[in-house]
């Protein structure tokens, strides 16, 4: 079950889910401000020819791996990226302006406008399918 930021229109699009991988795609990554914000979209989309993010997770029965996109003591300004491990309770919040994850609310964007329940598409897909619908996004 994701959740994502209250007042982020950055939303939750879609999972893609393949055997060992999960892939979220957002709509966009809306950066604190607007220069930076301009220019990251436009770096995106001529790097990656997309502007929508995707971020990879690997889940287990029994823990939830995040290879470089981890939240760890983020704020949601900042865009420091942690790899880690957490123990999987079946919920993942999104927490910083750039879709760092984590298994458990942070303490200063519940204290903001708090977290929403996002209802994503389901697709059974790998990275390639995730970035194929990424760049339908625009």
């Amino acid at each position: 079950m994701p959740y994502w930021m209250a007042n982020q229109p950055g939303r939750l699009c879609a999972i893609f889910i393949a055997p060992g991988e999960n892939h979220l795609v957002f709509r966009d990554e809306i950066a604190p401000t607007k220069l930076w914000d301009e220019w990251y979209r436009a770096y995106r989309i001529w790097s990656l020819g997309r502007s929508s993010d995707i971020e990879s997770i690997e889940i287990t029965e029994a823990e939830v791996i995040y290879p470089w996109n981890y939240s760890f003591i983020n704020l949601y300004e900042s865009s420091i990226h942690y790899s880690g491990r957490q123990n999987w309770t079946g919920v993942i919040y999104s927490s910083t302006w750039n879709h760092m994850l984590n298994n458990k609310p942070q303490v200063p964007i519940l204290l903001r406008d708090g977290y929403r329940r996002m209802e994503p598409e389901i697709y059974y897909g790998d990275r390639d399918a995730a970035e194929e619908y990424a760049r339908s996004l625009g």
